[in-house]
């Protein structure tokens, strides 16, 4: 029923910012850039999210735009896929990405990712695992905050990292692993498990 929700969240809210992509200028192309959302679309993001991100995007040189989500346990790949979505590109769009609600005793959380424009919406929803030592550790969310270009390069869109147990004063990741994470992957050592949630636009 989450999963249900939040997909309809997805659907709703990109449906409210179709035509309404505006944070990019109509000059600047294939690029992509974190949305200024008004007070109704948070509201709309946050009656299922713990934590959201929205991108909108400018594309004329790509056919397919793909998203997925990585795992990382102390720095070291361990997932390479845990979830997937891919779809045509459009002129302009959107990306949403909302991590659902979770309980302390959960074990898990449902990921929402949705991919979409004027003309309809791609989206799903995927499981990812907290830690088995999570009770006394923290959870980090965080985004891309640059503006991007879209070159056929993976994108860094946003993160989800827990620290190591009973660690005290964790981190958000910072900005440098966004704009460069191969050179900068070593900082993902100093949490336990972290999400990494990817986008390529491509063809």
């Amino acid at each position: 029923m989450k999963r249900l929700v939040g997909i309809l969240v997805l659907i709703l809210l990109i449906g409210t910012l179709a035509g309404c992509n505006d944070e990019a200028s109509e000059t600047e192309e294939n690029r992509i850039v974190v949305s200024d959302l008004n007070s109704r679309e948070e509201a709309i993001l946050s009656t299922t999210a713990e934590a959201s991100s929205v991108f909108n995007f400018t594309n004329t040189s790509f056919e397919e735009v793909a998203v997925w989500i990585e795992k990382y346990q102390s720095g070291e790949l361990v997932e390479d896929e845990i979830g997937s979505i891919k779809t045509l590109a459009a002129d302009k769009g959107s990306i949403i990405l909302a991590a659902g609600k979770v309980l302390d005793d959960e074990k898990s959380q449902a990921y929402h990712i949705g991919i979409g424009d004027e003309s309809g919406t791609s989206s799903s929803s995927f499981t990812i695992e907290k830690p088995k030592k999570s009770k006394n550790a923290a959870v980090m969310y965080g985004e891309l905050s640059q503006e991007q270009a879209l070159n056929q390069q993976e994108l860094v869109l946003a993160t989800i990292a827990y620290s190591n147990e009973n660690e005290q004063g964790i981190s958000s990741i910072p900005v440098d692993f966004y704009e460069n994470p191969k050179a900068h992957l070593d900082v993902l050592k100093k949490y336990s498990t972290v999400y990494v949630i990817k986008a390529k636009f491509s063809g």
